[in-house]
């Protein structure tokens, strides 16, 4: 490689860009001194820190832009590997099928839509429509249970502040609505379509690429209810005495495992008035629990508590947070997922052998009824809904 990119391997060290040193910058840690002569680099919007990026890609580019470096020879094998059609799961709501499609080297996928998942379906979002230089993706999206409006999110040049922006099913009519400033948050429908659930950080302002030096503090679970504005959405749940908690629609503590539940019946009055009482389950156990759907009075989880392996449980809200396990633990194979389809059946995915394999439970008994007959692959995305007959999956053999 050295002979035959010797241009690359030949850069003279001292051309290249040096941070400078600020040795007065130091902390005191309980009599122990610590410096950190490069504190100066965390403010992005210094004219010293934009000089200093502005050298480094000046230094940089001599080489990645090159036709004929390693770089490119490397990127030019890579772009031959990847240019093959690339589908999304299908998402299904109302009568139609949703999925994410790129033909090959297109920077980002396009939404499709059809009513019949055996026909090609046609273009209905490009989030790229209007942007020459390529740098806008849809990081997500989500169609309302009756399948006429769509809410999908935005974002700019690799950033992870999402806008989103809202659709009409099928005309793709763009609705007024937008929501700003988003981040970390999934999107979830109320059953009548009046509104979004959504979550990101009190008072969060979007920072461009790679310049937010600010710890985002006081996630916040917000209800937006189409037709106003952002700055009227009602505010579902926040911990203000602990600003770390991280929501993604079930409550972790920072990066940590363990799940905190709460539950609000959304079919009262008050909850139809926008008045979102939550209340904390508290199932005695610190552990992850992961959602499947709700069976009668039950809520269905898969959990590791005091089981690495994963086990299925359900929780009676009804009998004062009563646990029973569905599924025990099983040693030789871990649970990967589960999905409850069409009200009667467990769809459970168990990692053994190295491979994914899927089993049909019978919701009610939690006796096996069959397997799905899969190759020899893993299973890298599975969409479905539990009221639904059908399951879409996507796997890597």
């Amino acid at each position: 490689l050295k002979n035959q990119f010797s241009n690359m391997f030949d850069k003279p060290v001292h051309d290249y860009p040096l941070a400078r040193r600020d040795e007065q910058i130091q902390d005191d840690y309980h009599g122990t001194i610590i410096k950190d002569p490069y504190r100066w680099l965390e403010n992005p919007y210094s004219t010293e820190t934009q000089s200093y990026i502005n050298d480094l890609n000046s230094y940089s580019s001599a080489f990645l832009c090159n036709p004929e470096s390693l770089f490119a020879k490397i990127r030019q094998r890579i772009l031959y590997y990847e240019n093959y059609p690339k589908y999304g799961c299908y998402r299904i709501a109302g009568d139609y099928y949703f999925y994410l499609y790129n033909s090959g080297l297109e920077q980002h996928n396009r939404l499709y839509i059809t009513n019949d998942w055996k026909v090609p379906g046609k273009l209905f979002t490009d989030v790229n429509e209007n942007d020459t230089e390529f740098t806008t993706s849809m990081k997500m999206f989500s169609a309302s249970k009756d399948g006429t409006l769509l809410a999908f999110g935005v974002t700019q040049k690799g950033s992870d502040w999402t806008t989103v922006k809202f659709r009409k099913i099928p005309s793709g009519e763009l609705l007024d609505d937008k929501l700003e400033n988003l981040r970390y948050t999934s999107l979830v429908w109320s059953s009548d379509a009046k509104g979004i659930f959504y979550t990101t950080f009190a008072n969060s302002v979007a920072e461009a690429v790679g310049t937010c030096p600010d710890k985002n503090e006081f996630h916040t679970l917000y209800y937006h209810v189409l037709g106003t504005d952002q700055k009227d959405d009602l505010v579902v749940l926040r911990f203000p005495l602990n600003p770390i908690l991280m929501m993604y629609f079930f409550e972790h503590y920072g990066c940590s495992t363990q799940t905190f539940l709460y539950l609000c019946d959304m079919t009262t009055d008050q909850a139809k008035a926008g008045n979102f009482e939550m209340k904390y389950l508290d199932l005695k156990a610190k552990a992850k629990y992961e959602f499947v759907g709700v069976y009668d009075s039950c809520l269905i989880f898969v959990t590791d508590d005091n089981a690495p392996m994963h086990k299925l449980i359900k929780v009676d809200i009804q009998k004062n947070n009563e646990i029973t396990t569905i599924l025990e633990e099983v040693k030789s194979k871990r649970i990967g997922f589960a999905r409850i389809v069409n009200h009667k059946f467990l769809l459970v995915d168990y990692i053994e052998n190295v491979k994914d394999v899927m089993y049909i439970y019978d919701l009610q008994t939690a006796k096996q009824i069959g397997t799905l007959d899969l190759p020899f692959c893993t299973v890298s995305s599975i969409s479905s809904r539990q009221y639904l007959n059908e399951v879409s999956s996507a796997f890597i053999l």
